[in-house]
Formats: structure tokens, C-alpha cells, sequence
């Protein structure tokens, strides 16, 4: 029973991280189409790059979601699930982090403070947490003792 509970906590967790990858999915959408519209491209070509950059985001999520799933499955087995999911936690906020960061810069007014900075503070501190975790988690198991 024990395992099942374990496994299921496991999945849990992948879910987690596939709705933050998603949302990584997304952040990263609206800064790459933030960038096209400061370019003096045709239309019809901004359009081709965004609806081509959008599946191959989709195709990149996929291919996410059946790695982490191996990863945490495989992280149970070696009773490492909660160091790993903090280690794809940090790398997916640093990631949020770096989107929002080129996004907000991006802007044409200049808003930071207003609008991304709020962002920009709760990544940076979940990012860091994330990792002192992980970092903690894994030199715990190392330790001798």
C-alpha cells in the first residue's frame, strides 16, 4: 500500500510540473511573439514563424512531459523523488524567470516595476528555494552516516 501511495504522489508531482511546464509553454509564446511584432517582417511570414514555433513548443512539451515522468518513476525507485522534482522545479522557474525577464524588456513601455517585477521577485525566490532544496536533499542522501 505504501508503494501505491508513493507512486501516486509520484504522478502527482509530474502533474505539477507538467502544468508549470505549460505554463513555461506559454510565457515563452508571448515572448517570442513580442519579439516578432518589433521586427518589419510581412505578415503572412510573422504568422508562418508563430504557427511553426507553436507546435514545435507542443512537440517540446511532449517530449518533456514523457521525460519527467521516467525521471520521477525512476526517482522513486532510487528514493529520490522529492530531490528530483525540487531540481525540475528550480530548472522550470529559471526558465519562467529567464521568458519573463527577456518578455518584460521587451516591452515597448517600459513598465517593469508595475507589471513584471512581481514576477520577476516570486521566480527568483521560488528558483532559489527550489535549489537549496535539491542541493540539501542530495547532500543529505551523500552524507555519510
Amino acid at each position: 500500500m505504501k508503494r501505491v501511495l508513493i507512486y501516486g504522489l509520484a504522478y502527482l508531482l509530474w502533474a505539477v510540473t507538467a502544468l508549470l511546464g505549460a505554463l513555461g509553454v506559454a510565457v515563452i509564446r508571448d515572448t517570442y511573439q513580442r519579439a516578432l511584432l518589433l521586427t518589419s517582417w510581412h505578415r503572412y511570414t510573422l504568422n508562418a514563424i508563430d504557427k511553426f514555433a507553436t507546435v514545435f513548443l507542443a512537440l517540446a512539451l511532449v517530449v518533456l512531459l514523457i521525460f519527467w515522468e521516467h525521471h520521477y518513476r525512476t526517482g522513486v525507485q532510487r528514493g529520490q523523488l522529492l530531490q528530483r522534482f525540487c531540481l525540475m522545479t528550480a530548472i522550470e522557474l529559471g526558465v519562467l524567470f529567464l521568458a519573463h525577464a527577456v518578455g518584460f524588456t521587451l516591452q515597448r513601455p517600459f513598465r517593469f516595476i508595475h507589471e513584471g517585477g512581481f514576477y520577476l521577485l516570486l521566480e527568483m525566490s521560488g528558483l532559489v528555494v527550489f535549489a537549496w532544496l535539491a542541493s540539501r536533499l542530495s547532500h543529505r542522501r551523500t552524507a555519510p552516516g
